[in-house]
């Protein structure tokens, strides 16, 4: 049996990187990763971290996902705007949404918790947004 954690992160890139208001806020290039590239330009998003808990029944398998999407933006002249726009366009994609993820049925998207964070530098703009996510395994046994 999958946990989904990995279908879930490529359906969730997915979702993002197919936003066209998201991609045009990010900038050239696709700046959604789960490893950042050394002297990656600002904004960029992160996906990740992720905890999964069993989420099964009596009837099926199912998983339980904690799962952190981080907002990067380098902003020295307009503080915490451009990363509340970027989170802003995070959530319209995810929270509630009906996100297809391979083997499995989404039965719930849901932000349950955002903050930014200024960093020593007080010009860089850390967004941190968990969602919880529960999926229900759609293989047998």
């Amino acid at each position: 049996m999958s946990t989904g954690m990995l279908a879930l992160q490529k359906a969730v890139y997915a979702a993002l990187k197919n936003d066209a208001a998201l991609t045009a806020e990010l900038g050239a290039g696709v700046r959604i990763f789960d490893h950042i590239p050394q002297a990656q330009t600002w904004p960029y998003i992160r996906i990740g971290d992720d905890t999964r808990s069993d989420w099964g029944t009596q009837d099926g398998d199912g998983s339980e996902v904690e799962l952190m999407i981080h907002s990067w933006h380098r902003s020295p002249n307009r503080g915490r705007a451009p990363v509340h726009t970027i989170m802003d366009h995070v959530y319209r994609i995810l929270h509630r949404s009906n996100l297809e993820v391979e083997g499995f049925t989404t039965v719930l998207i849901r932000n349950v918790f955002s903050e930014i964070l200024v960093e020593e530098d007080l010009t860089t703009y850390h967004g941190v947004q968990r969602f919880r996510v529960l999926l229900a395994n759609n293989e047998e046994g």
